[in-house]
Parts: structure tokens; sequence; C-alpha cells
């Protein structure tokens, strides 16, 4: 879970490697970049549909980006055993689509949403799952403590303020929820897949 080699990230991580350029890539061309491909509840009214997929790989701005690529690489280091390039896509790519679906049918507060950290939620509650074949006690305390992030943050104690001011605009905690249940679902999907096909 732990062990980390430059050799296994280039077999293992090339699909995670995408994510981070597609990233930067995307900070380099902002705003332009967060304009046509924000989550903008207005513009998807008006059938612009990528937008609830598109978002997830745009930011309001350097801090804001850096530290989802900085959470991304982490993940990356951490889970390096668990990552499979298929499953990880399929799961990515389903995060993506049903994070902006459900920001858009059970979120209407939010008008506007742009940030990876929705899929890092989800991501880290599917590694974290898969990771319980080897290390079953220490998963189920990181996927424990990431749940009761997740219960705080709903709740009427959380205050954002300070991570609002430093990556310029409120955190979008809905998507964290989301990406957490479906990430959730997807790790336990594959878990037992895994479990059968040994």
């Amino acid at each position: 879970m732990f062990s980390f080699s430059w050799l296994q990230v280039a077999k293992q991580s090339i699909h995670n490697g995408l994510f981070l350029v597609g990233c930067i890539v995307l900070y380099y061309f902002e705003p332009q970049s967060s304009q046509l491909l924000r989550f903008d509840r207005f513009a998807i009214e008006q059938g612009q549909w990528w937008r609830l997929f598109t978002s997830h790989w745009v930011h309001l701005g350097f801090h804001h980006a850096l530290m989802n690529i900085t959470g991304l690489l982490l993940l990356i280091a951490t889970f390096l055993k668990e990552q499979n390039p298929w499953p990880d896509l399929l799961t990515v790519t389903a995060l993506a689509w049903l994070i902006g679906l459900l920001i858009y049918w059970y979120s209407p507060q939010i008008a506007y949403y742009v940030g990876f950290s929705g899929i890092l939620h989800g991501y880290l509650a599917y590694y974290v799952i898969l990771a319980a074949r080897q290390m079953r006690i220490l998963s189920l305390c990181v996927w424990g403590g990431l749940a009761a992030k997740i219960l705080y943050e709903q709740s009427a104690w959380f205050n954002d303020d300070k991570t609002a001011a430093l990556i310029g605009g409120a955190v979008a905690v809905d998507a964290h929820l989301y990406g957490f249940i479906f990430g959730t679902v997807s790790g336990l999907g594959w878990y037992f897949y895994f479990k059968k096909s040994a």
C-alpha cells in the first residue's frame, strides 16, 4: 500500500498521469478554460451537458489547482498496488458524470462548480476499499475517518471560511458527499469482483 517505484508508476498510473496533465494544461488556459468547461447551471439548461463532466478538470485558481493536484499525487503514491487502469478509468469517468448530475439534480443552490475534489473523495474511498485486501483494519480506519469528514462537512458546525479564502470560492461539500458515496459503491463492487476472480 505504501511502496513507491517510478517504474511501477509508469506501468500502473498512466491514466492518473493523464488526469494530472489534463488539470495542468487546462489551468494554463485559465480563465478561458473555466468559462467553457465549468459547471454552469444556466448553460447546462441550455444544452451544454458536457459541463457536467468537464467541470472537474478546471479550477478557481492556483491554490485550488495545487491542492487537488497534490491530493492526486498523494493518492498515486500511496495506493500504487491498488491501481488498475481500466477499473480506475471507469470509476473516475462515472464519478465525474455522477457528481455533475447529482449536483444538477439535488444541489440547486450550486450555480457554478469547478474542481477535482469531489472525484478525489470518491477516488480515495475506492482505493481504500481495494486496499482492504491486504490491510483491512487500516483501510477501515481510513474509510471511517473519511466518512467522519463528510458528515462533519454536512453538519451545522462546518465552516469553510479559511479554505474558501485560500482557493477563492466556497467549498462544494455536496460534491465530496456524492463522490464519497459512489467511490464507496465502486470500491465494494471491484473489491468483490477481484476477490471472486482471484
